[in-house]
Formats: C-alpha cells, structure tokens, sequence
C-alpha cells in the first residue's frame, strides 16, 4: 500500500489524523487537513487510504 500512494489520495495515519495527500516523496508524506495546516509524516505513518472509489 505504501509504494501505491498518490497525491490527492484520502488517508487515515496511525494515530488517527485524516487527511489527503498535498506531497510525498520516498520517504514522507505531506498531509493537508480540510482547510487546515500541512502535517509532514514518514510513509509507515499511513494506516490506510480512504478514498471514496474504494
């Protein structure tokens, strides 16, 4: 799952933060709230995508 993440994909992290995807790289993931902050997390943080195709 973690090699398969795309930008604007909608995902749930570990600890429970939802957000979708405004960056990633090899190694991070930049998180964007609802009209909210930008949150960087290391890949292994997301739990799972949520995206509403699924």
């Amino acid at each position: 799952m973690q090699a398969d993440l795309q930008k604007g994909d909608k995902v749930v992290t570990i600890g429970g933060l939802h957000g979708s995807i405004h960056a990633l790289d090899e190694n991070t993931v930049v998180l964007q709230e609802e009209n909210g902050p930008k949150l960087t997390f290391d890949r292994s943080a997301i739990r799972e995508v949520k995206n509403s195709d699924q």
